[in-house]
């Protein structure tokens, strides 16, 4: 018979059929912080330690002048020479290759004034391994003119630690606007 709405057809040897209607245990993704931006830099400190991977997003990312920036990313405070980044940058249907061993930093994101506003997702995986954490950081914004500017990445932190907090600084030293969203993935 069908089972009860929103249950899964599990294995279960101890039934006559070997097999069982009963509810998803774990999995899916939990939204750990929700920080809005402001000033040049935010740090989101005390990022539970209990997930596999962490997706972090980032939503309506703008700066408050008249100047393109970006926006870069860092884990646990660390500004040493810990991220290789590999990807590309579409700039308006120009792309360009991005190659950097030993940054002080995750690759950039653009930002962009005018209201558009800039999105990115930061996927992490095992991001509490203590060393060599693998991530991907996608983004996109829509540049006053209007074009649509995007970029992907690839990216290794040397870690030394489990990651416990991720800044978001502004490369132009410029107030920014937005919402960070952390969720923890099982």
């Amino acid at each position: 018979a069908v089972g009860a709405n929103d249950t899964v057809l599990t294995a279960d040897s101890s039934t006559a059929t070997g097999l069982k209607w009963a509810t998803v245990s774990g999995g899916g993704m939990t939204l750990l912080s929700t920080t809005s931006l402001s000033g040049t830099s935010t740090t989101i400190s005390s990022i539970s330690g209990s997930y596999t991977n962490l997706m972090i997003i980032g939503r309506g990312i703008d700066s408050n002048s008249g100047n393109t920036a970006n926006v870069q990313f860092r884990f646990n405070g660390d500004s040493g020479s810990n991220y290789d980044n590999t990807g590309y940058i579409n700039q308006a249907g120009s792309l360009s290759l991005l190659l950097s061993n030993g940054g002080t930093f995750i690759p950039n994101a653009d930002v962009r004034t005018g209201g558009a506003g800039g999105n990115f997702v930061i996927e992490l995986f095992r991001y509490t391994d203590t060393s060599r954490i693998q991530g991907s950081l996608m983004w996109q914004v829509e540049s006053p003119t209007p074009a649509i500017w995007s970029g992907r990445s690839d990216f290794l932190y040397k870690a030394s630690a489990a990651i416990t907090s991720f800044t978001v600084t502004n490369s132009n030293s410029e107030s920014m606007t937005g919402t960070i969203y952390i969720y923890g993935v099982k």
